[in-house]
């Protein structure tokens, strides 16, 4: 199996649909880099949009 079929393709469907199977199990599973964004490290997790309107577009630890 391709590596884009198992991650990037999943992160990329996250990014509209949240309730996505296979990006839920890689949330809960703390494989994302968003499950390492804390304030003290100053992370921001995964872009995923371009446009700062969106939800998502927000640091990842200002609502997980």
């Amino acid at each position: 199996m391709q590596l884009a079929d198992l991650t990037l393709w999943p992160v990329c469907k996250g990014g509209y649909d949240q309730n996505n199977q296979n990006f839920k199990q890689l949330k809960e599973s703390g494989r994302l880099l968003d499950s390492k964004c804390t304030p003290a490290n100053g992370l921001l997790g995964i872009k995923y949009f371009c446009f700062p309107a969106q939800e998502m577009q927000k640091p990842a630890y200002a609502g997980s």
